[in-house]
């Protein structure tokens, strides 16, 4: 009898094993997750790999429109594009990027949608979406990493400004 009931203790513990291991290799860890296309993006984005960068981000986006990572994802690839010079396909993206509720990655949009359309030579664009990277890094609790853009938008609309040869305007 004593035989039986630790048999049936050791089927029941293997049984708990397996169903354990079956679901911790479930969703959660597959390739499809939005969490590990994101890891992948921000991976990617370390080793200056941007076209990867471009590609995980399309498909984090229309595969996981809910992602909490979706306005992240958009923000990586407006960013990868003004790095690869692709200033013209950056704005649509960082516009939608800029749609975002979390603060840091508004600054952050509108920062980078200054630096394309700046490199674009669309000056007064450029102007204005520096203007407002600061306007909402000046209004709103911001990230230490925010405030850098806040820094370099007041530089960029001053850069702005003394091309235009309008230097009583280069200083905030």
């Amino acid at each position: 009898m004593k035989k039986n009931k630790a048999k049936k203790i050791t089927v029941a513990v293997s049984a708990v094993f397996l169903a354990a291991s079956l679901g911790f290799a479930g969703p959660a860890d597959s390739a499809s997750g939005d969490s590990w296309i994101f890891s992948e993006i921000v991976t990617a984005y370390s080793g200056a790999a941007y076209p990867s960068v471009i590609e995980h981000a399309d498909t984090l986006v229309q595969n996981h429109p809910d992602s909490i990572y979706y306005y992240k994802a958009l923000l990586y690839k407006g960013e990868s594009l003004c790095f690869l010079g692709r200033n013209s396909e950056a704005e649509p993206v960082l516009s939608r990027a800029s749609g975002s509720d979390d603060v840091d990655v508004q600054v952050m949009s509108f920062y980078w949608l200054g630096r394309s359309k700046l490199a674009l030579k669309k000056n007064s664009d450029a102007l204005a979406a520096f203007y407002k990277c600061c306007k909402i890094s000046r209004s709103k609790k911001i990230s230490k990493k925010s405030e850098h853009y806040y820094n370099m938008a007041v530089y960029y609309a001053g850069e702005i400004y003394f091309i235009s040869e309008e230097y009583g305007k280069c200083i905030p």
